[in-house]
């Protein structure tokens, strides 16, 4: 066993510098209760005495006492983790059931050189265990030290005889770093990342965008360019005309989403800039982030799906995003980018194929045509509710309302021409969205379960839905085929079962 083995088959504590990292964060709450009960001497207030006396027995050596009784060990077989004050607390993660390792930085972690390290097994929704924080050089051989524990295992699980490992050669001059070893796939520079952020367009970014754009409203220059509208015609909102009320309206409108778009920008190009995908091995590695740095690793045995994903606008420009789901992804991160953000169709498909052999179909078969009807049902409804309640505010709400109908039966048809499946030999098809469209690709050999289900207003219009679900299944839209005939349905499930058994023949 080597001198790197030894040091981690020990318990060792976090870095001491997360005590440090950990008075950072907290720093403004410490030091806005501390000017207000000592330099404003308001402890005469029993709220300040009470924050004071929190802060000083409760939060701070609350915070030296969880680093203390922290402690971690890598063995060869299991990660134990303690933790804990009071209720003491003792994780134990079969290394065999690793499947992600990442690292991460936020700024102020770069600057300290420390890093969070997050181990990942399959089925979990969430990380199963978190180290944070180590030094960066730590992580690395945190990473290495269970990767090599990992493969020891299944050689032996395999019954592999004469074991060609280096795991016995491993020493502390060998830190692994995922960000350099193996073979670029793909990286993206500046400039790409700049034009992924143009034509990401996320309707969520939308609630920033009105935040930013009533932010604007308040300076001074903005503040005198609507009041002057306003006095050149009445004295209040209340009494502006509607032929004056909805220019203004249409011009903040005009404001969110241009605010919305900048921000998005902004936000992808400090979450992915430097961003690179490289293939180690039997495992893919990306790097990306200006301000925060991730790490996160990717093992294509644990392979459970691929998502290519776009939208209308990058459809005009033929750019397309691949999205690759591993066992024990964590649905809580929002990042299920994992693979490659932007890239030119056939740019993706070659690099898609690289990773795992895929065909993309030529033709798919539609679900049935009363999904139009279900969908416009469900559009109106959300139409109908904010209409009614702006009715008594604004009459000409209610007729403005009227007049999208047509373009809510409009989406609903979309929706239905873009929805479809097709079932090969080894993968299932499925194709989903409206504004971000998804191509799920499912190798038929991931199924964890399938099941068709029907709600009361399908059994009404003589639907059903397939769910087709994998280890790494993260939404409830993600792997199923909705709105299709009941009796199709069923032949669907037998379908796929045949091809499931068909494989699980040729695997035997």
């Amino acid at each position: 066993m080597t001198e790197l083995y030894e040091d981690y088959n020990q318990f060792r504590r976090l870095h001491p510098l997360t005590l440090l990292y950990g008075l950072f964060r907290n720093l403004p709450y410490i030091l806005i209760t501390l000017y207000l009960g000592l330099v404003q001497k308001q402890t005469e207030e029993l709220f300040y005495i009470f924050m004071l006396i929190f802060l000083g027995m409760v939060i701070i050596p609350g915070h030296i006492l969880r680093w203390y009784y922290f402690s971690y060990m890598i063995g060869e077989n299991e990660i134990i983790i303690r933790s804990g004050v009071f209720a003491r607390k003792t994780r134990n993660i079969p290394i065999k059931r690793v499947q992600n390792i990442n690292v991460k930085q936020d700024v102020l972690q770069r600057i300290l050189g420390i890093a969070r390290v997050q181990i990942e097994t399959a089925g979990d929704i969430s990380s199963e265990g978190s180290l944070d924080f180590v030094k960066l050089n730590e992580a690395d051989e945190i990473n290495k030290v269970i990767r090599l524990h990992k493969q020891k295992i299944i050689e032996k699980d395999n019954d592999i005889e004469n074991i060609e490992s280096n795991s016995d050669t491993v020493s502390r001059s060998e830190t692994f770093n995922p960000t350099l070893s193996g073979d670029t796939l793909f990286s993206m520079s500046g400039k790409d990342v700049l034009v992924y952020g143009m034509v990401r367009l996320r309707p969520l970014f939308l609630i920033y965008g009105a935040w930013a754009a009533s932010f604007l409203t308040q300076f001074k220059y903005v503040s005198n360019i609507v009041s002057g509208y306003i006095e050149e015609t009445v004295d209040s909102f209340a009494d502006l005309p509607i032929e004056l009320l909805l220019p203004l309206s249409v011009a903040f409108l005009i404001l969110t989403v241009v605010m919305s778009w900048i921000v998005d920008i902004v936000w992808t190009f400090l979450q992915y800039y430097g961003f690179k995908l490289v293939k180690d091995g039997n495992k893919l590695v990306e790097s990306y982030g200006l301000l925060s740095r991730n790490s996160v690793t990717i093992p294509l045995p644990k392979l459970q799906q691929i998502t290519i994903a776009t939208n209308p606008v990058k459809i005009k420009f033929n750019f397309y995003t691949l999205l690759l789901h591993t066992a024990g992804f964590d649905v809580y991160k929002k990042n299920a980018s994992s693979g490659i953000p932007l890239a030119k169709k056939e740019d993706l498909l070659e690099i898609a194929s690289d990773i795992y052999p895929v065909q993309i179909p030529e033709s798919f078969r539609n679900i049935s045509r009363k999904a139009v009807r279900r969908a416009f049902v469900r559009y109106l409804i959300f139409l109908i509710i904010p209409m009614a309640a702006a009715y008594y505010m604004i009459d000409w709400y209610f007729l403005s309302g009227l007049i999208l109908i047509p373009l809510v039966y409009y989406g609903a048809v979309l929706r239905w021409q873009y929805r479809g499946y097709n079932i090969s030999d080894n993968l299932i098809f499925v194709k989903h969205g409206f504004w971000n469209q998804k191509l799920n690709i499912i190798p038929v050999d991931k199924l964890q379960t399938l099941h068709v289900r029907a709600s009361f207003f399908q059994r009404r219009l003589g639907l059903a839905t397939v769910v087709i679900d994998t280890a790494a299944s993260i939404s409830a839209y993600d792997a199923v085929i909705p709105d299709i005939d009941a009796d199709d349905a069923v032949m669907i499930l037998e379908e796929i079962n045949e091809a499931f058994l068909q494989k699980s023949r040729v695997i035997n």
